[in-house]
């Protein structure tokens, strides 16, 4: 009989994925049972967010990556 070897880490990597992928499905069963379920980031009668690029005139959606403490500078 041949056996196929599984190390820990993937044996650990893999019930871990098992057990985040459970708690999303049941997160996200609980909220569509519920009423609860996010709604979506913008409406129909909301307009986009655009910008116009300076050289061609051409307008392009603004997207905001943010920047929450990655351009903050400690003092010293």
């Amino acid at each position: 009989m041949t056996g196929t070897t599984i190390g820990r880490r993937r044996f650990l990597g893999a019930m871990g994925l098992t057990a985040a992928s459970a708690s999303i499905a049941a997160e996200t069963k609980a909220q569509y049972a519920t009423g609860d379920a996010p709604l979506p980031s913008t409406s129909a009668t909301e307009p986009v967010l655009t910008r116009t690029v300076p050289k061609t005139g051409e307008r392009l959606t603004a997207l905001g990556l943010g920047t929450f403490l990655t351009f903050d500078r400690t003092t010293g």
